[in-house]
């Protein structure tokens, strides 16, 4: 089995910076604010622009496949959780685009076109038309896939049950012709989870995780507001921690701890994570997801950290 490592970084703000990720900029907040004056925050919808295929065919019911979604981000916008509607029935993914937009303060300039890589497995075999909002559909062709035991696959993984938590087996072309690799997509630094860098592979696999630092001990603008480099293990850690208090009623960001934003999903504002990936952006026994699964019953917006329960 083939398994490439990961890493990590956190968006909570709207500022940008060159990182890793070869194009691909990782965010960090600017002040605690998120800017001259009070800023709030709101998650609305976004467009596509176009649809493609990441990884090498064949395409199969046991193992994940990528979609590169290419979309903008406007002038007070950056990333949110981007979400996967399955419709078996009709063989039909539909990917969801967000945005997080600052409703109040300042704001730097646009960032502009951005391309997302979006994890699917379609569970069924048939040709699967992969849609999104404004963009042209995108047919994909599943077949059935390997049968038996899964770990059986020798030197390459064969579908994703042959990979450790977290993977996806994906095809790519090398150097040495075809191969496939367990490995960890991502889309910005923290996806890896601090365990390596988001990169694009030369032989073949783009968008995974890779070695390198998250931050280090020369690098103080490496990790955002509200996270501190931790020198044993060179990855970004929240120095905030999540609970009632922290994810209480806010007017602005100001209110909030560092590593925060005053999120508007009703009449009121709470202090909220905003996640822009599905990635680790977390503290303690809370993960980026939806409202409706937060057992704390605090979030009145998708794309934030919730509370998993005891």
């Amino acid at each position: 089995m083939r398994a490439l490592a990961a890493i990590a970084v956190l968006v909570v703000a709207c500022d940008f910076r060159s990182g890793h990720s070869q194009g691909t900029p990782d965010a960090r907040p600017a002040s605690g604010d998120g800017g001259e004056s009070c800023a709030t925050w709101t998650l609305e919808p976004a467009s596509a622009a176009s649809l493609a295929l990441m990884d090498q065919p064949p395409y199969d019911a046991g193992r994940s496949v990528r979609v590169s979604v290419t979309t903008s981000l406007g002038e007070c916008e950056m990333r949110a959780m981007p979400r996967v509607q399955l419709d078996a029935g009709s063989l039909t993914a539909t990917i969801e685009l967000a945005v997080w937009r600052q409703t109040e303060g300042s704001c730097p300039p646009a960032e502009g076109g951005i391309a997302r890589p979006v994890v699917l497995f379609l569970p069924d075999p048939g040709t699967w038309t992969v849609a999104a909002d404004g963009a042209e559909p995108l047919s994909v062709k599943v077949d059935a896939g390997v049968g038996g035991q899964c770990g059986v696959g020798g030197g390459q993984c064969r579908r994703d049950c042959d990979c450790e938590s977290g993977e996806v087996c994906l095809n790519g072309t090398g150097v040495g012709g075809p191969f496939s690799a367990c490995v960890r997509s991502c889309e910005l630094d923290r996806d890896c989870g601090g365990a390596g860098v988001c990169a694009d592979i030369a032989d073949g696999l783009n968008r995974i995780c890779s070695d390198g630092d998250e931050c280090n001990q020369g690098d103080a603008d490496a990790c955002p507001a509200g996270y501190s480099c931790d020198l044993d293990t060179d990855s970004c850690a929240p120095e905030f921690t999540l609970g009632e208090q922290a994810r209480g009623p806010c007017s602005c960001d100001s209110d909030c701890a560092a590593g925060l934003r005053c999120v508007r999903g009703d009449d009121s504002g709470h202090c909220e994570v905003t996640c822009p990936t599905a990635g680790p952006w977390c503290e303690g026994a809370h993960v980026c997801g939806d409202a409706a699964d937060d057992a704390a019953a605090l979030a009145t917006t998708d794309s934030v950290c919730i509370w998993l329960g005891e």
